[in-house]
């Protein structure tokens, strides 16, 4: 009897074959695919179950801590499926790779409470197949989904179950993150970073990255910091032409709406601001638009480089952006003896700048211009200068082009002739008003002796300082003088 028993014991032993610590690291969110491949050799399964248990160890030794499985996806003899409640409901395990010995289990849409110990059982005549998979779940959160500037976030890499002794690394926006100052650091075996006065650079994706007995998994998460979203930086540059328009944004997050909104100028002394350019306006308060407090210089003058700040508060935080506008002209000088003139790309701040390029730029006949690239340093020697040309100066950076300038050989001769002709103007300008006052004298005069009665109607002694004048002769010498007034106010015009 005893030999029976041991004999019996020695088949069923034989006809389970067991596989246990298959580990699988999933993001939250994401399809999950538990792996149960048999040799493909094994006769078509009579039945194949998938069940979940949350043990210590193997189910068929059993254990007082265990709980009963709960069967996720089943397919019998027949070919019918069961789905069992929760995570049954978004699994299955395709026929198609039956054939191949492969009977994996595909959950899609992993949630944290999928995780745990799932048991993959394979059964034909001669053998049941089992396999045991732990599904962990990672997930990355924070604190605050949507923090403010300046607020402090806790990013936090959670992992169910929890493993022992998991090495866990972190990137930002696809790179290595490490913390480099007091405002980052590690907490809990580096599975939390703290960020302290949180601004718009750490707006992005975080990823976790989670290595266990041999196996890798990682999940992201984008963060998104509320505030003043352009410019994202502090201490932008913003590059602009002389004589042209220049947009100063300050926009915030669509959903913000800030607190006694504001623009300055920052002065080269401490303590002091300068004045605001008169040209300087800033964008009206819409109720479609009020995240918008972007400002606007109509016509960029010399003196108006320098930094402006845009202020403003949400929820009690302050916040503020700095722009740097840098001006950029080009400077005409006489050339050598041989004759030629030199034109200088200046450009107020040249911090950043790597290189220049100067463009000659012509209109053909069909008035379609063509630009040509022909010199790349910062001053340019013209021998001849046509009068339709122009000649762009292109300055770049470290990542493409920051601005340019223009020199119109037209324009600028213009203005040359026109500042050459002030001194002869403004002579002119007072001769013509000296004139203009003495015709305006004598018309008064003529005036006033129109006016007078006839001697013999009033035989006074002041009638007769000045003879009367006759209507008709008066009526004359009226359009006389006021051609000549009308006249002088057209030359004064002209000047």
């Amino acid at each position: 009897m005893l030999a029976l028993i041991t004999l019996l014991g020695t088949i069923l032993f034989i006809n389970v074959i067991w596989s246990e610590g298959t580990e699988v690291l999933v993001a939250n969110g994401s399809l999950a695919v538990l792996p149960c491949v048999v040799s493909s050799s094994v006769q078509t399964p009579l039945a194949v179950q998938w069940v979940r248990a949350n043990i210590a160890q193997r189910p068929d030794l059993g254990s007082p801590n265990s709980m009963a499985p709960s069967t996720v996806w089943r397919m019998d003899a027949s070919g019918m499926e069961f789905r069992g409640m929760g995570v049954g409901q978004r699994s299955g395990c395709p026929h198609t790779q039956f054939g191949k010995g492969e009977f994996s289990l595909q959950i899609e849409e992993v949630k944290n409470e999928d995780a745990g110990t799932y048991i993959c059982t394979v059964m034909t005549k001669a053998v049941t197949i089992q396999k045991q998979i732990t599904l962990r779940v990672i997930q990355v959160s924070f604190s605050s989904y949507q923090p403010l500037e300046g607020s402090n976030v806790k990013i936090a890499c959670n992992i169910f179950p929890s493993p022992f002794r998991a090495t866990v690394t972190w990137k930002f926006n696809g790179s290595p993150f490490t913390p480099k100052s007091p405002y980052q650091m590690w907490t809990g075996a580096k599975k939390e970073i703290n960020l302290t006065r949180v601004s718009q650079k750490y707006m992005g994706n975080w990823t976790c990255i989670v290595q266990y007995k041999g196996q890798e998994g990682k999940a992201t998460q984008s963060l998104t910091v509320m505030g003043i979203t352009s410019p994202a930086s502090d201490l932008t540059v913003v590059y602009t032409e002389l004589g042209s328009s220049v947009l100063l944004p300050c926009v915030y997050s669509t959903s913000l709406t800030p607190e006694n909104p504001s623009w300055t100028r920052v002065s080269d002394t401490v303590g002091r601001l300068k004045p605001l350019p008169p040209s300087f306006h800033i964008s009206p308060v819409s109720s479609k638009t009020p995240w918008n407090r972007s400002a606007w210089i109509e016509r960029v003058e010399k003196g108006d480089e320098g930094i402006y700040k845009c202020l403003g508060s949400v929820e009690r935080k302050r916040m503020e952006r700095q722009l740097w506008v840098v001006t950029a002209q080009v400077l005409k000088t006489s050339g050598t003896e041989n004759g030629g003139s030199m034109l200088t790309c200046h450009v107020s701040n040249t911090t950043g700048i790597t290189k220049y390029e100067w463009v000659e730029v012509t209109d053909d006949t069909n008035n379609i211009q063509k630009m040509t690239p022909f010199h790349w340093e910062k001053t340019l020697k013209i021998e001849e200068m046509t009068v339709n040309s122009r000649y762009l100066c292109r300055y770049f950076g470290e990542k493409g082009i920051l601005g340019n300038a223009t020199y119109h050989v037209s324009f600028m001769s213009a203005l040359k002739q026109t500042q050459q002709s002030g001194p002869l103007s403004a002579g002119m300008i007072a001769f013509l008003v000296m004139l203009l006052l003495m015709l305006l004298l004598v018309v008064i005069q003529l005036y006033k002796n129109h006016r007078r009665v006839s001697p013999a109607l009033h035989p006074t002694s002041a009638n007769f300082l000045i003879p009367p004048v006759p209507s008709v002769r008066m009526r004359h010498l009226h359009r006389i003088c006021l051609a000549s007034i009308l006249r002088a106010l057209i030359t004064l015009a002209n000047q």
